[in-house]
């Protein structure tokens, strides 16, 4: 691990979630040290390309287990409040492993049909400029506040 990136002040704001433009931690990432283990975040930082490739289609190494990384910064006085929320989180699709992740691929799938996603075009769209009219017209001016946290997956 690379001590520079370590003590970076982009590293620091990246683990706390607050850093503001992540590109130039990034390529910094991807030159010094490109297979990054992030202590902080109990996770793999995995810049390149080719590297992240590889590693998607290793399926001995990799899994989808991210629990650490929603408990490792909580206090251990907090990690009852936020079971239900890690446990909740932990069944997304995107968050198990096989076998139960084909499984509820599969289900999934038949929802997510060409013809189907098509239909929820039009509504999409209205949402979308909806959401861009109020939040051009918040005083706020908060993005993420007006309009993606709105806006349903």
């Amino acid at each position: 691990m690379s001590v520079a990136i370590e003590r970076d002040k982009d590293y620091d704001e990246f683990c706390r979630q607050c850093l503001h433009d992540p590109y130039p931690f990034f390529a910094r990432l991807r030159e010094q040290d490109p297979v990054h283990w992030c202590e902080p975040l109990h996770m793999w930082l995995v810049t390149r390309y080719d590297d992240v490739f590889q590693g998607l289609r290793d399926k001995a190494r990799l899994s989808t287990n991210r629990e650490a990384m929603y408990t490792g910064p909580l206090r251990p006085e907090n990690l009852p409040r936020a079971r239900p929320m890690i446990d909740h989180i932990n069944k997304w699709l995107l968050n198990v492993d096989r076998p139960d992740h084909t499984r509820m691929r599969k289900l999934v799938n038949h929802a997510f049909t060409p013809r189907r996603v098509a239909r929820l075009e039009p509504r999409s769209e209205a949402l979308v400029e909806k959401l861009l009219d109020e939040t051009a017209r918040s005083e706020q001016g908060d993005f993420i506040e007006c309009f993606c946290f709105p806006l349903p997956a």
